[in-house]
């Protein structure tokens, strides 16, 4: 959660100014906290204050990943290699600096950012983008700023005199030609599942993988990102990209080759933070999931107060009122108990709530997440379990803070509504690009946020779905699954559904029809479709006709359905955010129902049979990318080579419809 920091007291307060290009990257451990920190070398390209004798500077933010260890924080800042900056740094850090590097390097300056995430001005376009107090600015522009107030010539490392850069545009032949189309419009960001994989079809996108850029939704879509892997480029040819979308992406619009525009908008109501990395079973740096598990021995986790945070009952009660509509509107299995006098970061397994004077400013509050990973070598693909191991909360006392349950006085913020967030990202969730809704990056004075979207609440939901189930294997250290929180002094649905069924009524549409009765605090139903009941997205809304005991009847029309296989579910959502979801339905599409995926009696032969050509991919339950091919009309024969799992699902697309099955090996070890 960031609040403005004012570009002329980034420029005062930092002890440096550069710009400098991002040229690698390493993680190390900090032994004083035990966390996961990244050290950014960059080359300098010119020195805007306080110039020193250097052409290489090392900046320290924290998070990443470091063998079977991992840490995340939100918000923090994070640098992408190969990105130009200008960054407001702080002086020479001896206290979460690298240690091997200061040996070898003794003269080199380990920094932070002053003001976090907002002491980085990525340059993108010929533009430099800010985080929230300016717009966007070309460097001639931005160099004025800065020079007005620190009275400094800017200079390259070898005190030559540095002019802006004029922003030329990448020649044509650079550009892509066409971004005809994309699938699915809505999605979800940093998860694992085929059926969130972006497909995206045009011309020109060139035969040797690029790059796609999503909106940055840390801070409001100004900028964009790119995914962190190769391997999130599920496939990629002069005509159409599967890719992964990353969890820092957010609503808006998406570039390939950082050139054409998608020319519509990819829509992320929720996004999943992960892991990516190759400890333990993979050939490269891939996407894995990050579990909930019973820590406490309770079901879940136990936030632990600081001493002082625990002397302020309203700011324990504020904060307990949105751990409780957490609780009730997804069953996270979390409590409060137990105080401590301990009253800094660190990964030491207690998930601590305080008050904290050393957040950077511009940043209300921050969690902080360690995860640890286990892996024996037995589960095929996907063999290394990630979960929560320890959660830490930390709030910033430089801010007028409204604790009460009553609204905010417009200088203030809202406690209740940040920790709602906060414990959003507990949850795991990260942060989306949806103004005024609880995962949105940044909140104003004045303002509260305190009732969950449906999006935040089919996002949680999502997370306990697998986080509550068994993983290939269990690892000792992480105790067993989450279990879902008793619902005591939570208020029941308003909703009693009667019936919930539907056909088809042409080549393209289907009809549902639902019953309901005693809708008491109802606001209506959202209709979700999956094409493998798993993966459900929001179709439309359908308000309430209550509140009322009598019987209600509702019809909605799907007239997207086209040709496919579609399971069907409602999602009903009351006035204070809680939700329940209807039984799921199946209706049976024309092309879906005439084509058969099945393993033949060979344990590595996948056959496909169908009524028109397409293509295929097939993908393990983990997300990986087996196999991608063309198919024909009639039967195709796929032959896998040493199929490591049992289970695959595959991914048809045609011209008229993308749909998904499942098939089953009969392997013979």
């Amino acid at each position: 959660m960031y609040y403005p920091v004012s570009l002329p007291q980034r420029i005062q307060q930092a002890e440096y100014i550069v710009l400098a290009k991002v040229v690698a990257r390493e993680t190390y451990p900090d032994p004083a906290t035990n966390y996961i920190h990244t050290l950014n070398k960059l080359s300098v390209i010119a020195w805007l204050k306080n110039q020193q004798a250097t052409r290489e500077v090392y900046v320290i933010t924290l998070g990443g990943v470091y063998g079977n260890r991992a840490t995340r924080a939100w918000p923090s800042l994070q640098l992408e290699e190969d990105q130009e900056y200008v960054l407001f740094l702080g002086k020479d850090s001896y206290q979460s600096d690298n240690k091997s590097v200061r040996r070898a390097r003794p003269e080199a300056l380990q920094v932070t950012a002053y003001a976090g995430a907002q002491g980085a001005l990525p340059l993108q376009n010929g533009l430099y983008t800010d985080l929230l107090a300016e717009k966007a600015m070309d460097e001639a522009a931005l160099f004025t700023r800065i020079q007005a107030l620190t009275q400094q010539p800017i200079v390259t490392p070898l005190r030559q005199p540095f002019s802006a850069r004029r922003f030329v545009a990448p020649p044509s032949a650079a550009r892509v030609e066409a971004v005809s189309s994309f699938s699915p419009a809505v999605t979800h960001a940093g998860t694992i599942e085929p059926g969130d994989f972006i497909t995206i079809t045009g011309s020109g996108f060139g035969n040797t993988p690029g790059t796609v850029q999503f909106r940055n939704a840390d801070n409001g879509g100004s900028s964009y990102i790119t995914p962190p892997a190769t391997s999130d480029y599920v496939s990629w040819s002069d005509n159409s990209i599967t890719v992964k979308v990353p969890d820092l992406a957010g609503t808006g619009d998406f570039r390939v080759n950082n050139s054409m525009p998608s020319g519509g908008t990819l829509t992320i109501p929720y996004a999943h933070y992960s892991v990516t990395d190759d400890f333990q079973g993979f050939q490269s740096p891939t996407r894995q999931r990050v579990y909930l598990r019973n820590l406490n021995g309770q079901g879940g986790y136990t936030f632990t107060y600081n001493t002082t945070f625990n002397a302020n009952t309203q700011a324990v009660a504020a904060f307990e009122r949105a751990l409780n509509t957490w609780r009730c509107a997804t069953g996270i299995n979390f409590r409060a108990a137990g105080t401590t006098t301990v009253a800094e970061n660190r990964d030491d397994g207690v998930n601590l709530v305080f008050f904290d004077d050393n957040l950077d400013p511009g940043t209300l509050a921050q969690t902080v997440a360690s995860f640890d990973g286990v892996s024996n070598g037995s589960c095929r693909q996907a063999n290394t379990v990630w979960w929560f191991s320890d959660i830490d909360i930390r709030v910033s006392v430089r801010n007028s803070w409204n604790f009460s349950a009553g609204n905010p006085a417009s200088n203030q913020y809202d406690f209740e509504s940040v920790a709602l967030h906060e414990l959003g990202h507990a949850h795991g969730l990260a942060h989306v690009i949806a103004p005024n809704q609880v995962m949105h990056y940044s909140i104003t004075n004045g303002s509260r946020i305190r009732t969950l979207s449906p999006a935040d609440i089919e996002g949680g939901v999502a997370k306990l779905a697998y986080s509550t189930t068994n993983t290939c294997f269990n690892p000792s250290e992480s105790g067993s699954p989450m279990t879902l929180a008793p619902m005591t002094g939570c208020v029941t649905s308003g909703v009693l559904f009667i019936d919930f069924e539907g056909h088809r009524i042409s080549n393209s549409s289907n009809q549902l029809n639902w019953t309901t009765e005693q809708e008491t605090t109802s606001s209506g139903f959202y209709v979700q479709r999956s094409a493998d009941a798993v993966t459900f997205a929001d179709l439309d809304f359908v308000p309430t006709k209550g509140p009322g005991a009598q019987r209600f009847s509702y019809t909605f029309e799907d007239n997207t359905a086209g040709l496919a296989n579609w399971y069907y579910r409602l999602r009903q959502i009351n006035t204070n955010g809680q939700q329940q979801f209807s039984d799921t339905i199946f209706i049976d599409g024309d092309e879906a129902s005439a084509w058969r995926v099945y393993g033949s009696n060979q344990n590595n032969v996948v056959l496909v049979n169908g009524p028109s050509a397409g293509s295929i991919q097939l993908y393990t339950l983990s997300g990986q990318l087996v196999y991608k091919g063309s198919l024909q009309a009639g039967t195709n024969t796929i032959l896998l080579r040493k199929p490591a799992a049992s289970v695959y699902v595959c991914r048809i697309i045609t011209p008229t419809a993308t749909f998904t099955k499942k098939v089953v090996l009969n392997l013979i070890r």
